[in-house]
């Protein structure tokens, strides 16, 4: 079902087609060239945010002159316990004695969700 958007003139096509958001809309996107490949699993309904989750796997493929070898960090977002991840974030700073000062509440709510993640999640090479 294509969108009516500017992207179709950009050679550029929307995947995630159902509302992520509570209130019905689709606010969270997945964009790509219209030549590649990719399947939207089911939208999650929204659990520790007002956001749905979805996933989405695509077929990409390196340009033919690259050579070189890749390297990335990922999460096993599919392992994740939420009802674990959501008691300790509960636990945490953010919940307990956010910082009143906005810089300082930044920087708090970074590196406790880093810290949290890579207790439950943790990146992977």
């Amino acid at each position: 079902m294509p969108v009516s958007c500017p992207t179709c003139c950009h050679s550029l096509h929307q995947h995630v087609y159902s509302p992520t958001h509570v209130h019905g809309h689709t606010l969270d996107l997945l964009i790509t060239r219209d030549h590649q490949s990719v399947s939207v699993l089911p939208v999650d309904p929204p659990l520790l945010s007002d956001h749905a989750f979805f996933v989405a796997n695509c077929s990409c493929s390196l340009p033919p002159s690259t050579t070189s070898t890749a390297c990335r960090q990922v999460r096993n977002w599919r392992g994740l316990d939420v009802d674990a991840f959501d008691a300790d974030l509960q636990q945490s700073e953010l919940f307990q004695a956010l910082p009143h000062d906005p810089e300082t509440a930044c920087r708090c709510y970074d590196q406790t969700l880093r810290h949290i993640l890579d207790q439950h999640a943790p990146l992977v090479t």
